[in-house]
């Protein structure tokens, strides 16, 4: 997830996208519940691997600011088992991965990519595999030939691209992103596939300068309205850029118990070392995991509540543990697992390889999660 749209940038502070898994950002499919911490390394912490190896700890603590701590956990044997020494042969329940493909796929600076790098790799999977989600999300707002749009933190182009080729030639879609890398992206993909009718702006959701107040039937916004720092203030741009009874279908994250792609790597990453619980009221992946937190901005925004629905989306697959292991890497682990000792790294490499065969299927894995759509309108009398 998926940028963009979903996955790797989100919006920021002030409404800005924050760019992920960059230098300074954070994951916007991943972490949400780590993110942003500063970490203090302790002298225990800066001994060799082989030390800790040989000496391990009942447990040691990481200081963190605000008071935060953070427990090394004693490894647990058990998750060196079957996904390790599948990871060592080459082999899982799932697939088959030799150990020059591990390589090429973990090679040298694959954990330094920029969201852009992350995105030209993974971008063409996830559109694959989210496709029926942006489908329902048109289907819901009832776009058809001759509409305007408009696309709330488009990203890459989703759902803006496949919304242009619904409204046709007579119709028009406007999409709204502050991440110039990410819309000249979707715009080469607006170029191959023809939608010469979409036009891709620059632009803060918060405010939509420049969009003419009652001039769109539909507004959509896809895995963008959590990461949003005002989600109100984009709301009632939204409802005042719509005619009147116009509808606004948004699509958010539900449960992290229902979203293995965060839920996974998370679990097996704190058998090691334990996690900041989740800020839910905080701009993150789970922030409208409580419909009733949407259905309150909503309500503040002027906008009422039509229908809500959910659909289970996958967000990427694998063929081999190495690619599951690469794309967890990419989308924002790296920066938390290359901190823990080497035996916990290939520990939680292990552990994950092990944990994700439950959902493998023909020989691929998927990973993904619950989404929950929300249809709201702009009321008719207004």
């Amino acid at each position: 997830m998926a940028d963009p749209d979903g996955l790797v940038a989100g919006e920021g502070p002030r409404g800005r996208r924050r760019p992920v898994n960059d230098r300074a950002g954070s994951v916007r499919h991943g972490e949400q519940g780590a993110s942003g911490l500063k970490e203090h390394r302790s002298k225990d912490e800066h001994r060799s691997d082989s030390a800790v190896h040989a000496n391990r700890p009942t447990t040691s603590t990481v200081d963190f600011h605000d008071n935060l701590r953070i427990l090394y956990l004693p490894l647990d044997e058990s998750a060196l088992g079957t996904g390790l020494r599948a990871i060592e042969r080459g082999t899982c329940r799932w697939g088959r991965c030799p150990s020059k493909e591990r390589e090429e796929t973990m090679g040298a600076g694959s954990d330094l990519l920029t969201p852009e790098e992350i995105w030209r790799r993974y971008d063409e999977m996830e559109v694959r595999l989210s496709a029926p989600l942006s489908e329902r999300m048109l289907e819901l707002a009832r776009v058809g030939p001759g509409q305007r749009v408009l696309d709330l933190a488009t990203g890459r182009g989703e759902p803006a691209i496949p919304a242009a080729h619904r409204v046709g030639p007579g119709g028009s879609v406007l999409g709204i992103d502050v991440s110039a890398s990410m819309l000249a992206m979707a715009r080469e993909r607006a170029a191959r596939e023809g939608a010469s009718n979409l036009e891709l702006r620059v632009g803060e959701a918060s405010s939509l300068e420049g969009v003419q107040q009652g001039s769109i039937d539909s507004t959509l916004v896809r895995w963008g309205l959590m990461y949003m720092d005002s989600p109100v203030d984009a709301l009632d741009c939204a409802r005042r850029a719509m005619v009147p009874g116009g509808l606004l279908v948004a699509a958010v994250w539900a449960e992290p118990d229902r979203t293995p792609f965060y839920s996974l790597p998370r679990s097996i990453f704190e058998r090691y070392r334990r996690l900041p619980p989740i800020d839910f009221e905080a701009p993150g992946t789970f922030r409208f995991a409580q419909p009733l937190r949407l259905h309150r901005d909503l309500e503040r925004a002027g906008l009422r509540l039509e229908h809500e629905e959910e659909i289970e989306v996958p967000v990427m697959e694998a063929e081999t543990p190495w690619a599951l292991i690469a794309w967890m890497r990419a989308f924002g682990w790296a920066r938390f697992v290359n901190d823990l000792p080497e035996y916990a790294r290939k520990s939680w490499e292990a552990g994950v390889v092990e944990a994700a065969a439950t959902y493998s299927k023909a020989g691929l894995i998927r990973l993904g999660g619950v989404t929950r759509i929300i249809v709201a309108s702009r009321p008719a009398n207004e």
